[in-house]
């Protein structure tokens, strides 16, 4: 239930982000539909024209810069933005010239979970939770994945700065769970064969700053990143 919970609520967070009107897709195409093939995976030109869109809203970047270290073959990495995908796509950034992994910021530096690697000012972060659309693409054209096989799997990245949005928990009562042991239902239990475990939220998500985020769209490697 733990485990349960935690992932419901991201998804409901997740959710609110993609209500953002900032879209950007592989091959700098139009629609969602005009995502097929290999041309339309993550590369560094729209990891650049998502930074670029960013920063010319004055969307603040979100983490510090962590320098490189004594070590041999660390980098410092910039204060960057966040950008939450799906595992698939981190496969296809991590083709990107210029991709730094975790292991090889300086020792000095904070990561966060599921944190993978950065490109220049953006910091990947890596989550099945990531939202795809299943066969949502155009006729798939070449590896690129594909639930049923015809039309391409859209993939989704979510990059945001500081005070894009916020979530606001009720102090005190945000999660609660609920238990009734067995015996607790009476008559309706006649045999005390019958106890339940469960929760229940109370909370808010609110885009804050509608320029502060952006949003992704991409085709994934079927077997080739």
């Amino acid at each position: 239930l733990g485990i349960q919970s935690g992932e419901t609520l991201d998804v409901l967070m997740r959710d609110e982000e993609l209500a953002g009107s900032v879209v950007l897709r592989g091959g700098n195409v139009t629609l969602r539909t005009d995502l097929l093939g290999v041309g339309h995976k993550i590369d560094k030109a729209l990891v650049n024209r998502t930074i670029r869109t960013l920063q010319n809203a004055d969307a603040e970047l979100f983490t510090k810069m962590i320098k490189a270290g004594a070590m041999e073959s660390t980098f410092g990495i910039r204060p960057a933005y966040l950008c939450i995908t799906h595992p698939d796509v981190i496969f296809s950034a991590q083709e990107i010239a210029g991709w730094k992994s975790v292991e090889e910021y300086a020792s000095t530096g904070p990561v966060m979970d599921g944190e993978r690697g950065a490109i220049d000012d953006m910091r990947f972060l890596s989550t099945t939770m990531a939202k795809v659309y299943r066969d949502a693409g155009g006729t798939k054209v070449g590896d690129v994945k594909s639930l049923g096989g015809t039309s391409a799997d859209v993939y989704t990245g979510l990059v945001f700065g500081q005070e894009a949005i916020a979530y606001v928990p009720l102090a005190g009562n945000s999660m609660n769970n609920i238990i009734k042991p067995v015996g607790s239902a009476g008559s309706n239990d006649p045999l005390n064969q019958v106890g339940t475990s469960g929760w229940k939220h109370v909370g808010a998500r609110k885009i804050l700053n509608d320029a502060y985020m952006a949003r992704f769209e991409v085709t994934a490697g079927e077997i080739n990143p």
